[in-house]
C-alpha cells in the first residue's frame, strides 16, 4: 500500500495543486478538522494520524482538490494525470 500511495502522492505533488482549499488558522487545526470531519471516534482519529502530520496535510489536501477538478459527476478522465492509476479505469 505505501509504494501505490507514494506514487500517487508523486503524482500528485507534480500537478502543483494548491493546499489552500481548507479552513483553518494552523496546519494542525486544519488536520485535526479533517480527521474530525470523518471521524468521531477518537480511537479512531488517533490512528488516522500519522507520524508526519505536515505531509498528512498537504496529501489529504492535494486529494480533495484532484478529486475536485477531474472526479466530478462528468469526470475528466482523458487529462487527469492519475488516469493510469486509477481503479474506476480498471487498474
Amino acid at each position: 500500500m505505501f509504494k501505490e500511495l507514494s506514487k500517487f502522492y508523486g503524482e500528485f505533488n507534480n500537478s502543483k495543486i494548491l493546499k489552500s482549499w481548507w479552513p483553518g488558522e494552523s496546519e494542525y487545526e486544519i488536520m485535526i478538522g479533517s480527521i474530525l470531519t470523518q471521524n468521531t471516534n477518537w480511537n479512531n482519529v488517533e490512528k488516522a494520524i500519522p507520524r508526519d502530520i505536515e505531509l498528512y496535510d498537504y496529501y489529504h489536501g492535494l486529494i480533495v482538490e484532484h478529486a475536485k477538478r477531474f472526479c466530478k459527476k462528468r469526470p475528466t478522465c482523458e487529462i487527469c494525470n492519475l488516469n493510469k492509476l486509477c481503479k474506476k479505469n480498471g487498474l
